[in-house]
């Protein structure tokens, strides 16, 4: 199976001046619930070929498919924006526009770029925009695409039907790496600063989504960062992508912002449903306990942090508090 190489990533510190902003009635993100849910026969996400493609991530015709037509290269950079009130960077990572995505209404998007969502910061350990039956996961990705009918991303983001976004939870798995992720997070240390890059030489972005690429949640919401226009197909993957503690650790404590500090809580509250539809293509029991083992999960992960502050200040000689 071939990869991509020299993929280039963006580290995004923040959000410009939010202009236009989501206020009507498909604010995103939101909290997914499959006991509200409306079970439908909807097709699965596929994706097609226009042209002769060099580059392959096979997949088969039920599933999204990940397809470029030539290796590319370039780098990873980071830039710094001002935010109307908080910060909330992501890493990014920029998508040949040969990578293209089909929904079930055969409507076709071209991909435009990935980011990740954490949080990190005392309490919020977890960091994924959605939740899905009240879990907030650790980590969440957003692979984004435009309609292709339109010529450019900048034309299809103001357009009501322009935009598609795929977007996977993480959760962590005890200590187990997950190898598909090694190169990256290895080179997000490379990119602290605001301003700096460095090379990703290798990437296989099929591999960095959930293995089970059939059962998802779609719904119309926005964009989750400015200009959070209110035109966003939604596709919320069920299935999880998993992570090692470490692996957790070293991406929501690896970039820092224009202050110095260490950028924690990127993103955004979850929205009211407002009347809207969320359609899930797959069915099943929702889980009785899996609240109980989010909370229990979320205490684990919490003395987890506390333990690491405890002991980077007993480092520096400046007592556990």
């Amino acid at each position: 199976m071939s990869s991509l190489e020299n993929v280039p990533l963006h580290l995004h510190l923040g959000w410009a001046n939010l202009q236009p902003i989501s206020t009507g009635g498909r604010g995103n993100v939101i909290r997914l619930r499959f006991t509200v849910c409306t079970i439908e026969e909807i097709k699965p996400i596929a994706s097609e070929i226009h042209s002769s493609p060099q580059v392959t991530h096979g997949l088969d015709h039920s599933t999204p498919q990940i397809i470029h037509e030539s290796l590319i290269s370039s780098f990873i950079s980071s830039s710094c924006l001002q935010s109307y009130s908080q910060k909330l960077p992501a890493v990014q990572i920029s998508l040949p526009s040969t990578m293209r995505l089909t929904a079930p209404d055969g409507t076709q998007y071209i991909a435009k770029q990935m980011h990740f969502h954490w949080g990190g910061a005392f309490s919020e350990i977890s960091g994924s925009e959605h939740t899905i039956d009240g879990i907030r996961y650790v980590t969440e990705v957003h692979v984004v695409h435009y309609n292709s009918k339109y010529k450019s991303y900048d034309e299809a983001q103001t357009a009501p039907d322009g935009l598609a976004v795929l977007a996977a939870l993480f959760e962590i798995k005890d200590y187990a790496e997950n190898t598909y992720y090694s190169d990256f997070i290895s080179h997000l240390k490379n990119i602290r600063i605001p301003g700096q890059t460095t090379v990703l030489s290798n990437l296989n972005l099929q591999d960095m989504l959930p293995e089970n690429l059939h059962s998802y949640y779609s719904y119309q919401g926005s964009l989750t960062t400015p200009p959070c226009t209110e035109n966003v197909h939604w596709f919320v993957l069920a299935d999880t992508v998993k992570l090692s503690r470490t692996q957790v650790w070293k991406l929501q404590n690896s970039l820092l912002n224009d202050q110095n500090k260490t950028i924690h809580n990127d993103y955004r509250r979850t929205q009211p449903l407002n009347h809207r539809v969320v359609e899930a293509n797959f069915k099943s029991l929702p889980n009785p306990r899996s609240e109980l083992h989010f909370y229990l999960n979320n205490i684990d992960n919490n003395l987890e942090y506390l333990r690491r502050v405890i002991e980077q200040k007993k480092a520096k000689g400046k007592g556990p508090w």
